[in-house]
């Protein structure tokens, strides 16, 4: 019996009417059968790492298991949500490219799209001799809670010669800062967000400042707020992914009172 091979595939793009698509068509044009290369390509070991926000890599090893040296060989993936549809795809060639027989590879690859809808993915190698042996679907298993990617510690007051301090005065500018931590081994974006409120609990400021964090980094931002009326305030600090992808890289807010008397 003539094996069938199915492949995924994605088609993307934009419309101005894409909310009124009820159904669509595919269709195959111009297809030649190609010839079936043998499978002696073997993906013989994987690492997958998912921060659930910006990042999925899968990095592993491939071997030839044929009796001649192969070229240009190439991993591909294929990414799935829940319901198995296909959300992302990627490639990239072997470390090297060129493998004599029994040789190892090394490979890497990364996608930056869809990241929060990726549950599981598959692997497919080839070269211009070879193709993969069977790999299947493997599950990319639950992602770091997202709420806890970056660590917030150890708020404080500071004055413009950079003492703490537990009051100040009307029109007397104060720096609002706190410790980031990326708890994450890869390069964070953040946006760290200050929102003062008075007594009553309205908003009567809103400051930011946008940054990375390298890998398992510590960074310790503020903000300056210079106040006009005495009062009691309430300042509320949230981390962010950014503004245009607000996820929250914290999920416990931080809050400090500020004294305002003259």
């Amino acid at each position: 019996m003539e094996s069938v091979l199915q492949v995924p595939f994605m088609i993307v793009g934009a419309a101005e009417y894409t909310l009124s698509v009820k159904s669509f068509e595919v269709q195959v044009v111009n297809f030649d059968k190609g010839q079936t290369k043998p499978a002696k390509l073997e993906i013989i070991s994987t690492s997958v790492f998912s921060d659930g926000i910006s990042e999925v890599s899968i990095s592993g090893e491939i071997q030839n298991a044929g009796d001649t040296t192969v070229t240009m060989s190439k991993i591909y993936a294929t990414f799935y949500d829940d319901s198995s549809k296909v959300v992302g795809f990627a490639s990239v060639n072997t470390e090297p490219d060129s493998l004599a027989p029994d040789v190892k590879a090394n490979f890497k690859l990364k996608v930056h799209e869809r990241i929060s809808s990726i549950r599981s993915f598959t692997l497919y190698a080839e070269s211009e001799q070879f193709s993969t042996k069977p790999y299947g679907v493997r599950s990319i298993g639950h992602p770091i809670d997202i709420g806890t990617t970056v660590g917030v510690s150890r708020l404080v007051l500071l004055d413009q010669q950079g003492n703490e301090m537990g009051k100040f005065a009307p029109n007397e500018r104060t720096w609002i800062k706190s410790d980031l931590k990326n708890r994450l081994s890869i390069q964070q974006d953040f946006t760290y967000i200050v929102q003062i409120k008075d007594k009553d609990g309205l908003p009567v400021e809103l400051k930011w400042i946008e940054g990375v964090l390298d890998q398992n980094m510590s960074l310790s931002p503020s903000v300056s707020w210079t106040p006009e009326d005495e009062g009691i305030y309430f300042a509320e600090i949230f981390v962010w992914h950014s503004f245009a992808n607000p996820i929250p890289l914290s999920t416990s807010i931080k809050t400090i009172i500020l004294f305002v008397q003259a």
